[in-house]
């Protein structure tokens, strides 16, 4: 492990300074990952200080998991107006679908695991579709209001999903029936390391180190990975071609010890003024060493 930091270290302070890396991805979006940014004690004054750091600047948003107050949503896209900006918005938390009794009431359908909830879905249960549904209206009559032409908005089915071929073709289907096609692009977050199929869906985003993309466009997001900042740095090279490249940390998702489930009503979400000063430093140096 110390060999590895080591060398991480020796690539970024003695080599990057004279290399300029070639991103093939238009419009490059990046951004620090605020999953809770719609509970009301979210520090978004200091999630927009590390996203000011950005060309572009980009939020990603969990929607109910943490509540829907949408203060933090409007600051952003208010700070941001008059530049490009990115907005992406997980329709539903579907990680928690994969443990018996994680899923609180919050979520959709809580008392289905995965196979439940891919078979309701797949005999078109109204149940579930009027509450995704419900979820886009808020989405079209709430949110989409507070853009304008500068916000590039991409719509997710559900964070890290378990649905099959036929139950995702689903959900993308109730999703687009509601929201307009002309003003949003879709994408599709599966709980794998490939994405070759999309289904009719705009992009693909996976979170895992291993990821590989292909013929698709691409979001990739750090979540639930213990890496360093000098890691993710790495890690945001790797993945240069992607449209979309989120940064996470841990401590200001409420996860207390690393990885250690804690129940999203009782996190905090601490964004201290190291966190900002690292963040920010990661997204500077990534953007002054891309070329496009």
């Amino acid at each position: 492990m110390m060999s590895i930091r080591l060398s991480v270290r020796f690539f970024l302070f003695f080599f990057l300074p004279f290399f300029t890396l070639e991103s093939k991805a238009l419009n490059q979006y990046v951004g620090f990952s605020s999953f809770a940014a719609l509970n009301p004690k979210y520090p978004c004054n200091r999630f927009i200080k590390i996203a000011s750091s950005a060309t572009s600047p980009s939020m990603t948003v969990l929607l109910s998991t943490f509540g829907n107050d949408l203060t933090c949503v409007s600051k952003f896209l208010n700070t941001f107006k008059k530049k490009s900006h990115l907005l992406q918005i997980h329709i539903s938390n579907e990680t928690c679908r994969r443990h018996i009794g994680r899923c609180t009431k919050e979520e959709l359908s809580p008392t289905l695991t995965t196979t439940p909830y891919n078979k309701a879905l797949q005999r078109g249960n109204i149940k579930i579709k009027r509450a995704i549904q419900d979820r886009a209206i808020f989405i079209r009559d709430k949110i989409l209001p507070l853009t304008n032409k500068r916000t590039k908005v991409i719509v997710s089915t559900g964070l890290e999903d378990n649905y099959n071929n036929k139950a995702y073709i689903k959900v993308l289907s109730y999703v687009k029936e509601i929201l307009p096609q002309k003003n949003i692009a879709t994408a599709r977050s599966p709980v794998t390391d490939r994405c070759y199929l999309l289904n009719g869906a705009n992009y693909c985003e996976l979170h895992l180190t291993t990821s590989v993309f292909r013929g698709t466009s691409c979001i990739w997001n750090n979540d639930g990975n213990l890496n360093s900042v000098n890691d993710q740095l790495l890690l945001f090279y790797k993945f240069r071609k992607c449209s979309v490249l989120f940064a996470w940390e841990p401590t200001s998702q409420g996860r207390k010890s690393g990885t250690q489930y804690v129940e999203p009503s009782r996190r905090s979400f601490p964004i201290s003024s190291s966190i900002i000063k690292k963040y920010s430093n990661l997204i500077t140096t990534y953007q002054s060493t891309i070329r496009r």
